[in-house]
């Protein structure tokens, strides 16, 4: 039976990262949201569970989890980061380049690296991931 934290955030995030650097995003997935139920505020947390959910897949659920990681923390790098490449994939232009006008705004860049679990997210220019056919 695999070990579980019981009543402590920042071991739900340990096992999550545990997890993930294991291959199992699912059950990373799970600790991370843990972390999350017990301390919504854990801005940490909730970039990492938008990341795993942006590798799955489930775009939607990624993007509400960096919604709420910049509720709580509105300058937050990673969570810019990940909103920056989300749009981008989803091919929100607007968003993307609003995003990152934030993030220089802040004089903050994206690590090419701050988001190993999520290598699906390459970032590419905002122009290019407009949807075809739409004006620029």
């Amino acid at each position: 039976m695999p070990w579980r934290p019981r009543g402590e955030p920042g071991a739900w995030t340990q096992l999550g990262r545990m997890n993930l650097s294991a291959g199992r995003p699912e059950a990373a997935l799970q600790a991370f949201e843990q972390a999350v139920a017990q301390d919504g505020r854990d801005v940490a947390s909730l970039v990492l569970v938008g990341r795993v959910n942006a590798e799955l897949g489930r775009l939607p659920q990624a993007k509400a989890a960096f919604d709420r990681a910049l509720a709580v923390s509105p300058d937050d790098t990673d969570a810019l980061c990940g909103e920056l490449r989300l749009a981008q994939k989803q091919g929100r232009g607007r968003d993307a380049e609003a995003t990152l006008r934030e993030l220089k705004r802040g004089a903050k860049e994206c690590p090419a690296d701050s988001a190993p679990a999520v290598a699906s997210m390459a970032v590419v220019p905002a122009a290019a991931a407009a949807p075809a056919g739409r004006a620029r």
